[in-house]
């Protein structure tokens, strides 16, 4: 039989590692178009065009997707790829009958019988030595009932420092774990459980601590600087711990120090840790995570933009190994790695009334990185818990700049109604605060869903409120951004002469406090305004402005609306060699970011052919 090739493979978790939540598929479908080459920045913010451009990156691949522990059909059909080669495996511990009208293949999957097991074991540590032990493999085979990861657990203390150890003597430590009620139940957890049990008291002193610390990690992947938070060690130490949790196949390993712990393992541990230390020691080892995470997310906040209007001061009291971030993008590359702990950090929040201010920090400083990264589900997740928080704590000014930050998101998945009565909540609470630059800020946040909404007019408003609000309280670049947006209104609205005035006052903005990002953003919009009042030469030498500006910051897709700009305006200037030159740049631009836009510019160019 031929083996299937598949030109590409793509694997998520379906669910969240706490109660077992579903995981939204948008966000699901945002890596996997990463994976598949999209740029980040180039990923759509709505489901369905998310959706549409999955299914256009998937139709001429052959494309395997695993889907682990699956919780509703509606979740297998969001991602389904377009290939015809393509196949989809879904895993999950419920019964997913909907599936089956759609020509799915159902396999169950029981535990492993017991000559597969056999061969498990016969891999792991050689045949010889199951045969020159018979009666302790049988015996250990039903201790394990089926259950793989029981099986590697065992076979890895065998081959561990003791390599002349018996299988029997591990038959016998489990025997002597188990409590009655395991040794007479027919139960497989409680015996699975005594394996784990076996195995924990086989593992050093230090490395039982880490062990049980696992039971209070929010998320199923632990790093060494979180493991130190959660143990109230050291990275160095713990990350030997967690090499040998490794080695005893306790834990799994997912690439840089990181390791994937199963949901039975953490469950394990955390008994243990409830038994050994008490409940108390556990609640405290996951509050030091979330204060830990807390203060990492306000680093990175201020990594991502260092100025930006922000209510909550960091606290890094008594907090040790906290990371440095060179720049941007080191931010992002930590936030990536760690969305698992910090989505299980906000569903701890949701759960935990105590934690109200933790969820506060959490959520405003979650607004950049999520916004940048186009991680909407966490975006709005986290900040209706930090709303919540908010109303509790009587605190209407945070209150006030969540629901602004989440209106934003709603506004960006096209979801205005939602996002309008947010504004309108935040402006109730904002009534109530003497604070100039937060009144601006819910201005600003309130023009832009009306702006997304095509209410042009009623943006205009409101970005000249802001404007006033930002000018009042001596923040030049505030300004800078609402006269940006004021051009944005009026270009909308057609008043090019007055939308390049306010434009022009932004450009002169920007190069007051240097904010090269917004004014990249600004010249390309004063380009526009230029060619529209029919300025082409001015027009080109704004959006050269505009390109420079992305190819030294590296913001590529900045720098592909640049090109296409350019390949635009000189072809109105009826320099077609220009703009081609342009077009095909903005297309290489594109195509490389995985941005549909690139279809456009390709049917610019064979217009032009």
């Amino acid at each position: 039989m031929q083996r299937a090739e598949f030109s590409d493979r793509l694997a998520a978790c379906l669910s969240s590692g706490r109660e077992r939540h579903p995981v939204d598929v948008s966000d699901v479908l945002g890596d996997f178009l990463v994976d598949l080459g999209t740029a980040r920045e180039a990923v759509p913010s709505t489901l369905r065009d998310r959706s549409r451009l999955f299914a256009e990156a998937t139709r001429s691949r052959s494309v395997v997707v695993l889907l682990d522990d699956v919780q509703n059909p509606a979740q297998v059909a969001s991602l389904m790829p377009s290939g015809a080669g393509s196949v989809v495996i879904a895993t999950s511990t419920l019964f997913l009958e909907e599936l089956l009208i759609d020509d799915a293949s159902l396999v169950t999957v029981g535990p492993l019988d017991d000559p597969v097991s056999r061969d498990l074991l016969a891999g792991m540590l050689g045949v010889s030595r199951l045969e020159a032990e018979v009666a302790a493999v049988d015996e250990l085979i039903a201790m394990c009932a089926g259950l793989p990861l029981a099986l590697r657990v065992c076979a890895a203390r065998l081959l561990g420092r003791d390599r002349s150890r018996s299988i029997g003597s591990v038959v016998a430590s489990i025997a002597e774990a188990a409590d009655p009620l395991a040794a007479m139940s027919a139960s497989s957890s409680l015996r699975v459980d005594a394996v784990f049990e076996s195995a924990y008291d086989d593992l050093p002193a230090d490395t039982k601590v880490v062990y049980r610390r696992l039971g209070a990690l929010p998320g199923r992947v632990v790093s060494a600087p979180v493991m130190a938070q959660l143990a109230n060690g050291r990275s160095a130490a713990v990350l030997d711990a967690l090499l040998g949790l490794q080695a005893s196949n306790l834990l799994d390993a997912v690439g840089d120090d990181r390791f994937g712990v199963h949901d039975l393992i953490r469950r394990h541990a955390r008994s243990v840790a409830v038994r050994v230390d008490g409940p108390l020691v556990v609640a405290d080892a996951t509050g030091r995570v979330v204060r830990w995470l807390r203060a990492v997310l306000q680093r990175a906040d201020r990594a991502v933009s260092a100025s930006r209007l922000r209510l909550i001061d960091i606290d890094e009291r008594d907090l040790v190994e906290l990371p440095m971030f060179v720049d941007a993008r080191d931010a992002f590359g930590w936030f990536d790695r760690e969305r698992g702990l910090i989505s299980g950090v906000v569903d701890l929040l949701a759960d935990e009334p105590g934690l109200d201010s933790a969820a506060c920090a959490v959520a405003e400083a979650l607004w950049p990185l999520c916004s940048n990264m186009r991680a909407y589900s966490l975006w709005v997740r986290s900040h209706r818990v930090g709303i919540g928080a908010a109303v509790r704590l009587g605190d209407r000014a945070v209150e006030a700049r969540l629901r602004a930050c989440l209106a934003r998101a709603l506004s960006d998945q096209g979801d205005f109604g939602s996002a309008a009565m947010e504004i309108q909540l935040a402006e109730a609470a904002v009534a109530v605060c003497d604070d100039e630059m937060l009144l601006a800020s819910i201005a600003e946040f309130s023009g832009i869903v009306r702006l997304d909404r095509g209410d042009a007019v009623g943006a205009l408003d409101r970005f000249r409120v802001s404007r006033v609000g930002h000018d009042r309280a001596g923040s030049v670049r505030g300004v800078a951004i609402e006269d940006y947006l004021i051009g944005k209104c009026l270009m909308e609205l057609g008043d090019y002469q007055a939308a390049l005035a306010a434009l022009d006052d932004a450009h002169r903005g920007c190069a007051e406090v240097g904010d090269d990002v917004l004014d990249g953003r600004v010249n390309r919009r004063r380009g526009q305004a230029l060619a529209k009042a029919a300025r082409l030469d001015d027009a080109v030498s704004a959006f050269i402005e505009a390109l420079e500006i992305a190819t030294r910051l590296g913001t590529r897709f900045d720098e592909a609306q640049a090109l296409e700009e350019l390949a635009i305006t000189h072809a109105a200037r009826g320099d077609s060699v220009a703009s081609i030159e342009f077009a095909r740049r903005a297309f290489t631009a594109y195509d490389a970011l995985g941005h549909p836009r690139a279809r456009v510019v390709s049917d610019m160019l064979l217009g032009d052919a």
